[in-house]
């Protein structure tokens, strides 16, 4: 299948689909193919290691993010490896990964593209209160703005 558009279940749809585009969705899968994978996502290397939040003995080295905001999302990470200790980073829960790049769950989000980030729910106070700053900086939306039930997602418009 080629540059498939997206049912409207949100009133951004327009506004994603100009800013990231159309998937090409595989037949057999309904995922996005390899080559949408590779022309849109990249492998980020993190400035430090991420805990799975499903698996805790997993650490990521590396995760799958959009292109558009890979450099953004480095630079978040980077701050937040500046200001806070190793030990700070994990016991706050600043290091657990829960997802960005997360296709087909949910309603459509810019998490399908791969350009959003969740924070753990074990990050709270000043830790969070860091964080939120350090990714509206660099350029994300911080959703718990409009929506409280959304309190650690972030989106890169």
């Amino acid at each position: 299948m080629r540059l498939a558009g997206l049912a409207p279940e949100t009133d951004k749809l327009a506004e994603m689909q100009q800013l990231y585009g159309r998937f090409d969705l595989d037949i057999v899968t309904g995922r996005p193919t390899d080559i949408w994978e590779r022309r849109n996502l990249f492998h980020l290397r993190l400035p430090f290691g991420l805990q799975s939040a499903w698996f805790p003995d997993f650490w990521y080295r590396r995760i799958q993010v959009n292109r558009r905001a890979s450099d953004s999302l480095l630079r978040v990470l980077t701050d937040i490896s500046q200001l806070f200790t190793p030990e700070e980073i994990h016991e706050s829960g600043l290091d657990q990964f829960v997802r960005c790049y997360n296709f087909g769950n949910g309603k459509p989000s810019l998490f399908w593209y791969g350009a959003g980030w969740e924070l753990s729910p074990k990050v709270t106070g000043d830790p969070l209160a860091q964080a939120i700053k350090f990714f509206v900086r660099h350029g994300w939306q911080y959703e718990g703005v409009s929506d409280k039930r959304r309190v650690r997602e972030f989106e890169f418009w």
